[in-house]
C-alpha cells in the first residue's frame, strides 16, 4: 500500500511538473528597436524618454546616442509607444503589433514645440508694432550723418 502511494505521489508530481514546463515554452517573445528622430532635420535624437505599455508591461527607457531604445524579451501582445523629449511635442504611436521571434522597427519622428501645425489656431498679437516717424532732415543735418 505504501508502495502504490509513492507511485502515485511521484507519479502526480511528474505530471504537474510537465504540465508547468509545458506552458512555460508556449510563451512567445518578441523584440522592438524604437528609433527617435527630430522630425524637421531627420537627426537621431539621444536621451529620448520611450515609454512601452502593454496591457500587462509597463517599461520605460532613454534612447542612447544613435537614437535608439532597444527592448528585448518582450511577450507578443499589443504595445502603445509614447515618445517625449524636452523642447519638442509628445507623441504617441499606438497599436503596435510584436510577433513572436521577430525583431520589429519603429521610426519614430517627433517635432518642434514651437511649430504651429494648420490645424492649430493661430496666436493673437498682443502687441502692435509701432508705427514709423517721418522726420525732414535739411542738406546740414544730412551732411553731419555718420556713413
Amino acid at each position: 500500500m505504501i508502495n502504490h502511494l509513492k507511485y502515485i505521489l511521484t507519479f502526480t508530481i511528474l505530471v504537474i511538473g510537465l504540465n508547468l514546463f509545458a506552458q512555460t515554452a508556449t510563451v512567445q517573445y518578441g523584440k522592438l528597436e524604437v528609433k527617435v528622430i527630430d522630425g524637421m532635420t531627420k537627426k537621431t535624437l539621444a536621451n529620448a524618454v520611450v515609454k512601452l505599455e502593454g496591457t500587462k508591461y509597463l517599461k520605460t527607457k532613454n534612447s542612447d546616442s544613435t537614437g535608439l531604445a532597444v527592448y528585448d524579451s518582450l511577450l507578443t501582445d499589443i504595445y502603445n509607444i509614447t515618445i517625449t523629449h524636452p523642447g519638442y511635442q509628445k507623441t504617441k504611436l499606438e497599436e503596435v503589433l510584436i510577433k513572436s521571434n521577430i525583431i520589429t522597427i519603429r521610426t519614430i519622428s517627433v517635432l518642434h514645440k514651437s511649430i504651429i501645425l494648420s490645424d492649430t489656431p493661430q496666436p493673437k498679437i498682443l502687441i502692435k508694432k509701432d508705427e514709423p516717424t517721418q522726420q525732414y532732415l535739411n542738406n546740414k543735418q544730412i551732411m553731419r550723418m555718420p556713413y
